[in-house]
Formats: structure tokens, sequence, C-alpha cells
């Protein structure tokens, strides 16, 4: 052990390990080992297990970085895609990001930085929450979707074309339809993670246009 143990160093060799191994595999016991260290001994500055967790995924959120000079549907757009693009790199946050009730100072910071964004824009309170919550929950669903799919991207072609036959035309025609045009190359079939955005954005402006907050 070449540097003194403290909890900047435990949650930088925790992140570490889980991009390579994943949250499954992480363990108090697992990570003294790493550092060279007794298991007891990162208790003087990790509570237990979930507190790790805590504060690994806090540490995430504190790599997002983003541009909010803008309106803020694009202030919007750029966190998203940052967002977005840090989960996908980082698949193991996911899901601790997902639930529980986070007071980390990375993730209350771009907490209260969003709300700070939709405020000078003219947002109540309760509309800055419900555009949040929207949001994320679009985030987290779109990565979610990504980490599970069981077919590689490049693949869908090529997939769509063995399982011709799975939707008969007679019975499903609009999901024949549609794999067909997956088939022959006019349709990728991919999610356009823009797109949606801009589903919930458009949105957003409608629905407080018509109650006369916008």
């Amino acid at each position: 052990m070449k540097h003194k143990l403290n909890k900047s160093l435990i949650i930088e060799e925790a992140f570490k390990y889980a991009d390579q191994n994943g949250l499954d595999k992480l363990s108090m016991r697992t990570l003294a080992s790493q550092l060279g260290v007794k298991a007891m001994s990162l208790y003087n500055h990790i509570e237990n297990k979930e507190d790790l967790i805590e504060s690994i995924v806090d540490h995430l959120m504190g790599l997002l970085t983003y541009d909010d000079n803008n309106n803020w549907q694009t202030a919007i757009k750029h966190r998203s895609d940052a967002l977005k693009d840090l989960l996908l790199k980082h698949k193991w946050g996911l899901m601790p990001l997902m639930y529980g009730f986070h007071n980390g100072p990375y993730i209350t910071k771009d907490y209260d930085r969003f709300i700070g964004i939709l405020r000078h824009s003219g947002f109540s309170f309760i509309a800055c929450d419900q555009i949040i919550s929207s949001v994320n929950a679009y985030i987290y669903g779109f990565v979610l979707s990504r980490i599970n799919f069981p077919i590689e991207v490049e693949n869908y072609q090529k997939v769509a074309d063995d399982y011709k036959d799975f939707f008969p035309k007679d019975q499903l025609p609009y999901l024949w339809e549609m794999s067909n045009e997956i088939r022959l190359g006019r349709y990728s079939g991919i999610t356009d993670f823009e797109l949606g955005l801009d589903f919930i954005i458009k949105g957003i402006e409608t629905i407080l246009k018509e109650k006369g907050e916008l």
C-alpha cells in the first residue's frame, strides 16, 4: 500500500473495479484485497457496502458535464445526451441511480442545476420537478433498454431476415410490415434517442402553453 488509505482512494478503486467487473462482484473484502489492506480498515472511511455504492454513484455523477448556456430546450438536450452517454459507458451506475434517495454532493448539485435552468426560464417549482422526473425517466428507460436488448444494433437487419416468418403477414400485418422495412434496409430499427427527447420537450411546451404557464 503506497498511499495512505482514505475515502477518496477507496471510491476511486471501487469505481474502477465496478467498471471492470460490475457491482455484483464488488464487496468490501474484494475491494480491500485490491487496495492491499484488511477489510476492517475500510470501515474507518465507509459505513458499509450501501454507503460505498452510493459514494461511487455520486462520483459518477460528478463526471457529468454539459453546456447549459442556452435556452431550456437545448440545455435539456445537452444534459440528456451527456447523461445517456455516461451511463452507457458506466453501465453499472444505472440501477443504483434509478432507485433510492440520493443526497451525495454531485447528485444534489446536478438536480439543483437542472432546477435552476428551468426556473430561469419561468417554470414553477412544480413544473420543474415534473419535467426533471419525466426527462430522467426517459433517459434511464432508454439506457436500460439499450443495455439489455439481446441483439446488437449492427445485427438488426440480419436478425430481421432470419426471423422473417416470426410475424405471419396474415395475422400480424403491421408487425410484419415494420420488420420488412428493416429487412429491406429502409429502416434501421434503432431507437432514435433525440427523436424521443424531442417528443418530450414538445409535449412539455404544448401542455404548459395550454395551462398558461409558458
